[in-house]
């Protein structure tokens, strides 16, 4: 089914796409009130002077069909470079296709080329869907608890300076 898959770098042009496809995620999830970005803020973030982060998209006749957001990161446990996989998405009716599969062997490969020997990712803890397709590639699940420091809290620790 995924003959006519193609994957390649994202766009500004695909900012709507991402964002789309973000929202499905999150609908999926049941976390539609966690998502706060816009896709002038995935354009302006992701493909301006100083990009935060890269993507990629699958489309299937030239119609988008998945994407994956990563950036670089440094363990300094293992001393290596890495690639955090921010987030990842194939659309609900290519689901089972073998996008997500080929999405992760790109980063994989881009990974690789860089000099970067592992990825790492978080899935939320009611997504076992995604879980049991992590866990499947060969991802182990190390149990850590992640924390977030976001709006107000982040601002009184800013400003406490």
């Amino acid at each position: 089914m995924t003959d006519d898959v193609v994957i390649r770098d994202a766009t500004s042009g695909d900012a709507r796409a991402i964002h789309a496809m973000l929202l499905e995620l999150a609908d999926a999830t049941n976390l539609s009130g966690d998502i706060a970005s816009t896709p002038e803020d995935i354009s302006r973030e992701g493909f301006g002077r100083n990009p935060a982060f890269r993507a990629l998209i699958a489309t299937s006749s030239e119609n988008p069909v998945g994407f994956v957001l990563y950036f670089p990161e440094f363990s300094s446990w293992q001393g290596r470079r890495g690639i955090y996989i921010q987030d990842r998405n194939g659309s609900s009716h290519m689901r089972g296709a073998g996008i997500g599969n080929l999405l992760i062997q790109e980063v994989v490969a881009r990974a690789a080329e860089a000099g970067a020997g592992y990825l790492r990712l978080a899935v939320d803890s009611d997504n076992h869907g995604a879980a049991v397709f992590y866990e499947r590639l060969g991802f182990v699940c190390k149990d850590e608890r992640l924390f977030h420091l976001t709006g107000e809290a982040f601002d009184n620790v800013r400003c406490a300076q």
